[in-house]
């Protein structure tokens, strides 16, 4: 198959920092879904075979510039499960070996909420300066997507701190009395654990999927996606630590007392706390020497200037 400019540079670009087998598919009815299955993916990197095929060697199927071409342009597929073919909407995670990667913010309207595009805005303007934005797939969220500096740092961790993220950013959204939520960041890392008996992946170690850029506007969006700042973990670190004592967002299902009241904290994020530190020689370094995963990628990390952030108490 001939791939346009457009699906070229984009496959360049993002495959080398995701996992090629570790990917997703939107099923008509049952929502996302992973391709391979945990014991799928642990029984073929583990011995070269899949239960139930013998002597034949058994390989994990790859995303390809293919199936982003599919998912750009909305071609109609058909994968496991699935009745009959349906809009190709194609999700991913990141790949262990990437020293740059890309997560994806999901900011959530689906009650209703109608400031969910100012929300992705502010948390753009003021956190992750230039970060690219584009609609949810139904078109009543928001998906925000950062590029992260993780180099040698350890993926455990660096699932953790993402995790952490989410609920200082949306507890951040909920001070600033935005409806909208961040209900979750995807695109990080499935974790394997090796065990006597081979590889297996843990109780909560399968990475949350995030959905593919679109790029609704073609080689515009590219080059936003492409040329936007990469952040390092200690400005994640710093969020986290300035938004701890931020009240968070009361949960609709357990808050069921209608005198029940949120203890508000006054929290301030200056220019100076989330200050971008330059690369370091050393980082840069080992940048060139592990080149060959960011094949196409053209932006570098940058010192951002953020704008002063005042957490003000909810009344």
């Amino acid at each position: 198959m001939k791939y346009n400019k457009l699906i070229k540079r984009f496959g360049n670009w993002f495959l080398p920092r995701i996992s090629r087998y570790d990917w997703g598919y939107k099923h008509p009815d049952d929502g996302p879904k992973s391709f391979h299955t945990n014991i799928r993916i642990c029984e073929c990197l583990g011995r070269g075979f899949a239960e139930g095929d013998g002597d034949k060697r058994s390989f994990l199927n790859n995303l390809t510039k293919t199936d982003l071409h599919n998912h750009v342009y909305k071609n109609e597929v058909e994968y496991f499960g699935m009745k009959e073919p349906a809009p190709c909407t194609l999700y991913y995670r990141s790949c262990r070996k990437a020293p740059v990667i890309t997560v994806m913010a999901d900011f959530d309207a689906h009650g209703g909420q109608t400031d969910v595009w100012e929300a992705a805005g502010f948390v753009q303007n003021k956190l992750f300066p230039g970060a690219y934005l584009e609609p949810s797939t139904g078109g009543k969220g928001v998906h925000g997507y950062i590029h992260l500096e993780v180099e040698f740092s350890n993926r455990r961790a660096v699932n953790q701190l993402l995790h952490e993220l989410a609920d200082a950013l949306d507890a951040i959204l909920y001070n600033e009395k935005f409806e909208s939520n961040l209900c979750m960041i995807g695109g990080n890392y499935t974790l394997l654990t090796e065990r006597r008996c081979g590889l297996a992946i843990l109780k909560g170690d399968r990475g949350k999927l995030g959905k593919i850029p679109r790029l609704l506007k073609g080689e515009d969006d590219l080059a936003h996606l492409i040329d936007s700042e990469v952040f390092g973990l200690d400005r994640l670190q710093k969020i986290i630590e300035l938004a701890a004592s931020a009240p968070r967002r009361p949960d609709p299902k357990k808050n069921t007392d209608p005198h029940h009241t949120t203890k508000t904290v006054s929290v301030s994020l200056h220019d100076s706390d989330l200050k971008e530190h330059s690369v370091s020689p050393r980082r840069s370094e080992s940048s060139k020497r592990r080149k060959k995963h960011t094949k196409g990628h053209t932006s570098t990390t940058k010192t951002v200037s953020v704008c002063p952030l005042s957490l003000k108490p909810r009344h």
